[in-house]
């Protein structure tokens, strides 16, 4: 899920522990949180790479690494990725992937799933990224 929020606490880690937290004793889940600001937000889409969102036949990502995790840790954990069906850019806290719809299959997207990595990221779609930033922008 997604949470937008005002906060005088400017320690990012630490306020995204404390969501966790607070998500655990209500829910009794474990959700690890990631905190953005709204000048992150701003800087991640001012600052995406060209092909990303601008293609229909490919699905386009922004993966959010969980800290300690860091985007080049992510890029790096797809190794050689298929530029044909596939492309993977980084960015200053995150990394934007694009996926061709029709070989999803065949790309290294599916083969990050189920592994130790997985767990320490989240992903987020193009249209709720731009939603986010909207609703960011809105709420500054």
């Amino acid at each position: 899920g997604n949470i937008i929020f005002q906060s005088a606490d400017v320690d990012q880690i630490r306020l995204g522990t404390h969501i966790s937290k607070a998500i655990s004793k209500t829910f009794s889940l474990t959700v690890p949180c990631v905190v953005l600001s709204s000048n992150e937000w701003e800087d991640i889409v001012m600052n995406a790479p060209k092909w990303w969102g601008n293609n229909e036949a490919w699905k386009h990502n922004l993966i959010v690494p969980i800290p300690p995790i860091k985007p080049v840790d992510v890029a790096q954990a797809f190794g050689n990725i298929k530029e044909m069906i596939e492309a993977l850019t980084v960015g200053h806290s995150a990394v934007y992937q694009g996926i061709s719809i029709k070989e999803m299959g065949k790309t290294t997207a599916t083969q990050i799933v189920g592994t130790p990595l997985y767990k320490q990221i989240t992903i987020r779609n193009y249209n709720t990224v731009i939603r986010l930033h909207a609703l960011a922008k809105e709420n500054t």
